[in-house]
């Protein structure tokens, strides 16, 4: 029973990898057609990290800033 199963996924395992590999060759096939979508796909991808970056920092930018209870304390004192 046991190497019944362990088949059976074995085979489960090897179809999806062979299917993985069929699409990839697919993708890698279409890519070696238009060399120039490469590189505009990775121009688009390189801009939306730059501006994912970008628009976190803003946000560290604007919130506020937390103050050390040393400085707090010491700021209430006359």
């Amino acid at each position: 029973m046991k190497n019944d199963i362990a088949a059976v996924e074995d085979r489960v395992t090897r179809d999806t990898l062979t299917r993985r590999v069929e699409d990839l060759e697919k993708r890698v096939g279409a890519l070696e057609v238009t060399p120039e979508k490469i590189d505009l796909d990775l121009l688009t991808q390189r801009v939306q990290a730059l501006e994912a970056k970008s628009s976190v920092s803003d946000l560290a930018d604007a919130a506020p800033k937390a103050v050390p209870k040393s400085q707090a304390t010491s700021a209430a004192k006359p």
